[in-house]
């Protein structure tokens, strides 16, 4: 999950999302927050960069709705897509 917070550029968004990261997996705060602040920043990014990143973005939501789909077949699921869908 952390790289995906390393791409919130609301320090506010950020916040929240570290709250509930905490809180699901148990643990403070601080710790989140430490654990995110050794992730490495991206670079300035050139026309090439940021097609790799629009890749890597891409990548990333595919990855984050498999794992919602694979919460919902979990016999306790913390998680479900129901919660993600827009109306």
């Amino acid at each position: 999950m952390l790289p995906f917070l390393t791409d919130i550029q609301s320090p506010i968004a950020r916040e929240q999302s570290v709250r509930e990261i905490a809180s699901r997996l148990g643990v403070s705060q601080s710790a989140v927050q430490d654990t995110l602040e050794k992730v490495p920043s991206a670079p300035v990014r050139t026309a090439e960069k940021e097609e790799a990143r629009e890749i890597r973005e891409s990548f990333r939501a595919k990855n984050a709705y498999a794992i919602l789909v694979w919460q919902e077949s979990l016999p306790k699921t913390r998680l479900t897509s129901k919660n993600w869908k827009k109306n």
